[in-house]
């Protein structure tokens, strides 16, 4: 009996980056709105991963790193 082992990650935290192409145009979306998009060491991983998964694309032209919502930057 062989057992075979998977390449990929498992990932147990939260997605904190959305990734998706189209047109040429990777656009990466930051997903933390309880806090703001507050930077932590899994959300800069995660963003590290999408970055480069851009990289790596010969059709992604441009990335982009939209506001979700603008009341999430606005001070109050």
């Amino acid at each position: 009996m062989s057992v075979q082992l998977h390449q990929e990650p498992v990932h147990t935290e939260p997605e904190f980056v959305q990734f998706e192409v189209e047109d040429q145009v990777a656009t990466i979306w930051l997903n933390r709105p309880e806090v703001r998009n507050c930077v932590n060491w899994a959300l800069l991983e995660q963003f590290g991963a999408a970055l480069e998964r851009a990289e790596q694309d010969p059709d992604v032209r441009v990335v982009l790193v939209p506001r979700a919502r603008p009341d999430l930057l606005r001070r109050r």
